[in-house]
């Protein structure tokens, strides 16, 4: 038989640690919805420096290997964070 005491305190203590268990997901979660915010921003930072070269005439073999791959990248970023 328990008392109602003790029935409180554990449900308390159940809340408190799904209360932690909820709380630290969400902030791992944001964390890595900032580092792919920050990865996408950077890869459009370098597709805007193509662009610019592009109309300037001025793209190198290189350059456009890494813009491809970096393309590439955007698209497989926005793919599996959408999905």
């Amino acid at each position: 038989m328990c008392s109602s005491s003790k029935v409180s305190v554990c449900g308390v203590v159940c809340s408190f640690y799904v209360w932690e268990i909820l709380h630290s997901t969400v902030i791992k979660m944001k964390r890595q919805v900032q580092q792919l915010q920050k990865s996408i921003d950077d890869m459009r930072d370098q597709l805007k420096d193509f662009e610019r070269k592009v109309t300037n005439h001025i793209l190198t073999c290189c350059d456009v290997v890494i813009l491809l791959f970096s393309l590439l990248v955007l698209f497989l970023l926005l793919f599996f964070f959408v999905h």
